[in-house]
């Protein structure tokens, strides 16, 4: 997931450097032509491109935005689906409660099912999807 998340992040900084590129071309065309244009025209001309560039950057904050919430998404489903196997691993172990090991200070390492929910959870995920082989 964080992968597919970097990439998605990497294709958008991408685009946004594309964009970049061109309307830096176009603004030193619209430069170079400012002494041959009548000042009016000069002015709709820079006019049309400022609302160009504002149009772009509210375009890739758009897109930046909808990665962002479709990756939440994704966490969201996947924390959904862990649910049901930490109770399972918490039943097989007698644990009545699981903390985020984050917001824990001091703890007996024996008692962290982490690695159990893990292993778990790629068993479900070779179940239902053979075809991934040992992934």
């Amino acid at each position: 997931m964080r992968a597919e998340e970097e990439a998605m992040r990497n294709r958008l900084v991408e685009e946004r450097k594309q964009i970049e590129r061109a309307l830096e071309a176009e603004e030193r065309e619209l430069a170079e032509r400012r002494g041959s244009l009548a000042r009016e025209e000069f002015a709709r001309l820079a006019e049309a491109f400022d609302t160009k560039v504002r149009a772009a950057r509210k375009a890739q904050e758009e897109k930046a935005l909808a990665v962002q919430r479709s990756m939440e998404q994704k966490r969201q489903r996947f924390l959904d689906s862990l649910r049901p196997v930490i109770v399972e691993v918490m039943q097989r172990f007698g644990a009545s409660v699981v903390l985020d090991g984050r917001a824990v200070l001091l703890a007996d390492p024996s008692l962290d099912l982490t690695g159990e929910v893990i292993a778990r959870m790629d068993e479900i995920y070779r179940e239902n999807n053979p075809e991934s082989g040992d992934q």
